[in-house]
């Protein structure tokens, strides 16, 4: 029962990990860089005009598609705020709580963020209107993207026009919902560059990263340049669901093992018991498959009840350790077939080695006994 527990366990934590790293998140970020400047650096001398000849440097690099200064599309902590929008016929606004991240123009391009309705933000490095996503535009109320487009939000005196609505992508852990968000253009606050690669020409990729390297210390030199591919980044962001899975795994190797070990210390045991019916079966004429049926039924018996036993506590366990994901799998028969598919075999490879040992014993041997 305790090892169907773990395998079936295992095979679902696995499946959920499978679809959390693998689910599309309405982004790309294949091929994608990102570093970020340190925090020590913004108060610098020239630390903007800095900044923004670097990225503009950068683009310059062949090999390169895309560079953007802007916060990543996912990670685990947002920022969020109040907007309000004046509604035609009422006079108090209607507020709502809406996620904010400072990128420049080429953003939407770099992540291939998909623009449904009117168009990019303008270039800027203050903020002069916004994109929002569909969440947004359904939490504002707003008919459909397109009629979203123009309409004035923003807090107190500093509201500013819709000018794109991008289809919703995820911008933090799966286990939260796509909250609303709206994109600006504020580089007040922007330390991290989104550099963009050639999916299909990896092996540039060393070089690549060579150059920016001593672009960067052409800006920053006291300042070692440190960077990390965006999918390991987004990786991260599970440590705690790839452990439990990795413990999982263990706890599962060694239930079997120890399961197995108690299978064949039983199959020792009754073969030792039954060893003058064993001969009876040889000495009458039956082969070894038969003898090797007669020992393995009973163990294939328990299995099949341990299976029983084990599934609705599987089934409740996971179905309450899901219930934390906004997006996750549906549990079905599978992993429950696999599971006790594993089960069955393990204790009829224990017996088998020792119906076969059994099988293979003289019967006068046997059968002379006391």
């Amino acid at each position: 029962v305790v090892a169907q527990i773990f395998i079936v366990s295992a095979l679902i934590i696995g499946k959920q990990m499978s679809f959390t790293i693998h689910k599309e998140l309405g982004f790309n970020k294949d091929a994608v860089i990102t570093t970020d400047i340190p925090y020590k650096l913004w108060n610098s001398e020239n630390y903007n005009t800095k900044r923004k000849t670097l990225v503009e440097e950068l683009r310059k690099i062949s090999g390169i598609k895309h560079v953007s200064l802007g916060q990543k599309p996912m990670e685990d902590q947002v920022a969020s705020t109040v907007f309000n929008h004046i509604i035609p016929g009422i006079k108090e606004p209607e507020m709502q709580r809406i996620f904010l991240k400072s990128v420049d123009t080429a953003y939407l391009k770099l992540y291939d963020l998909e623009l449904i309705a009117g168009q990019n933000l303008l270039p800027s490095d203050t903020i002069n209107s916004f994109v929002i996503n569909e969440s947004a535009v359904k939490t504002f109320g707003f008919q459909s993207p397109e009629d979203a487009i123009g309409k004035i939000i923003g807090q107190g005196n500093r509201r500013f026009p819709i000018m794109g609505v991008v289809k919703d992508f995820h911008i933090s852990n799966f286990y939260t919902v796509i909250e609303p968000m709206a994109l600006r253009s504020f580089m007040g606050n922007v330390n991290t560059i989104n550099i963009k690669f050639d999916a299909g020409k990896s092996e540039q990729f060393p070089e690549l990263i060579r150059q920016i390297s001593d672009k960067w210390n052409q800006f920053f030199p006291k300042e070692e340049f440190n960077y990390k591919f965006y999918d390991e980044s987004i990786a991260d962001l599970y440590k705690k669901e790839q452990q439990l899975l990795k413990l999982t795994n263990i706890s599962t190797a060694l239930a079997i093992m120890i399961s197995c070990l108690g299978v064949f210390g039983l199959a020792t045991n009754i073969a030792y018991q039954r060893s003058k019916e064993i001969g009876i079966h040889k000495v009458l004429g039956p082969g070894i498959s038969s003898i090797v049926n007669l020992l393995s039924k009973d163990f294939v018996k328990m299995v099949f009840i341990a299976i029983l036993i084990a599934a609705p506590i599987v089934w409740w366990a996971t179905n309450k350790w899901l219930q934390d994901f906004a997006y996750k799998i549906d549990v079905n028969w599978i992993p429950f077939t696999m599971g006790g598919t594993i089960g069955i075999l393990a204790a009829l490879l224990t017996v088998c080695y020792q119906a076969f040992k059994a099988a293979k014993t003289n019967p006068v041997d046997s059968l002379r006994d006391e």
